[in-house]
């Protein structure tokens, strides 16, 4: 390996792991305990090292949010895009709902990891999300919307978009551990699943 590639190998470690941390610390503890200090020390580098790869913390945060929202709005999209155009609401609130559910209810700790992340995505304020981080994760809500415009036009798009707004505030709830209490003597994964999914369903139908 020449001297170039091996600086570019370790410029692509030190960000790898100090995205790592970065994670950990926007899963564990929130948004506010994420400093640059905070990261820099947990992925045993120096504060300039952040600035270098990111530029700023709030790039640094809407990094980590893409790498774990990505997945999740990918997983949406293909099931969205799987149906027929004459789709009815039960299968369109279920393609978009089946990943939500899965990392908020996650019992492994990278799901957990991942469901804390997107799930304070889905619960921050509109205006503080970062604007490409919210193009993204706004796209299989603005699909779901439609279809349900489609199938329920008797409705109305304004009524649709509350009730998806409602199912992705019950997700993120989900999601952010508030009720890991009770997840934990819930039923086995595949039987909450399905509850939640048919609630949701009679949410944005009902």
């Amino acid at each position: 390996m020449s001297e170039v590639d091996g600086r570019r190998a370790a410029g692509a470690e030190t960000r790898r792991r100090l995205l790592a941390a970065a994670s950990e610390i926007l899963a564990g503890r929130g948004e506010p305990a994420l400093t640059l200090r905070a990261v820099s020390a947990a992925a045993e580098a120096n504060v300039a090292a952040v600035q270098y790869h990111f530029g700023s913390r709030e790039a640094l945060v809407a990094a980590v949010v893409t790498e774990a929202t990505r997945p999740v709005v990918d997983a949406q999209l293909s099931a969205l895009d799987a149906l027929d155009a004459d789709a009815t609401p039960r299968a369109l609130v279920k393609a978009w709902a089946l990943p939500l559910v899965r990392v908020a209810i996650g019992r492994t700790p990278e799901e957990r990891r991942l469901g804390r992340i997107v799930g304070q995505t889905l619960a921050a304020p509109f205006a503080q999300v970062d604007v490409q981080v919210r193009a993204l994760a706004s796209r299989p809500a603005d699909r779901l919307i439609a279809g349900l415009d489609r199938a329920l036009p008797h409705v109305g798009e304004d009524d649709l978009t509350l009730r998806v707004a409602l199912m992705s505030s019950a997700l993120a709830g989900f999601a952010s551990g508030a009720f890991e209490p009770w997840l934990e003597r819930a039923a086995p994964d595949q039987e909450l699943e399905a509850r939640l999914l048919e609630r949701l369903v009679r949410l944005a139908t009902s």
